[in-house]
């Protein structure tokens, strides 16, 4: 049985993707429990969502190793929610960049910054995961 994350453990969390709609609301329940929030931000306007959310933004992307680590420094989770939308007309390969390396970026920065493995990896990031679960993309 896995172990459950409880607010009461958590003092501050990192969160990738906190403009878009899944990070966004995360970062609202986060607050609402009292834990502090870090969210990467690639533009001045995610910067800007995030903030009203109640994060401190930092800005970077999600292949950006020092922006990755300087977000996740102090952190005791980190919650991956950052995709790369994908027009169904183009091939799967015009997201791997993000998606996959960005997923690969993120937990490579969670390692070095917390190298005694405390820190928690929650990878969210259903949409891409769901469209591929149903078969929308063939090979």
């Amino acid at each position: 049985m896995s172990e459950e994350i409880k607010p009461a453990t958590l003092s501050k969390a990192f969160v990738t993707g906190g403009s878009g709609f899944l990070g966004r609301h995360l970062i609202r329940r986060l607050r609402s429990d009292g834990i502090k929030c870090v969210a990467i931000a690639r533009s001045v306007r995610a910067g800007q969502l995030v903030e009203t959310e109640g994060a401190e933004a930092v800005m970077g992307d999600v292949l950006d190793a020092e922006a990755l680590a300087r977000g996740m420094a102090g952190c005791d989770v980190v919650f991956h929610c950052a995709w790369q939308g994908l027009d169904m007309r183009q091939p799967l390969e015009a997201i791997w960049p993000v998606n996959v390396g960005g997923t690969q970026e993120v937990a490579r920065a969670a390692a070095k910054v917390r190298r005694d493995w405390s820190m928690r990896l929650i990878a969210a990031h259903s949409r891409f995961a769901y469209r591929l679960a149903c078969g929308a993309w063939s090979s």
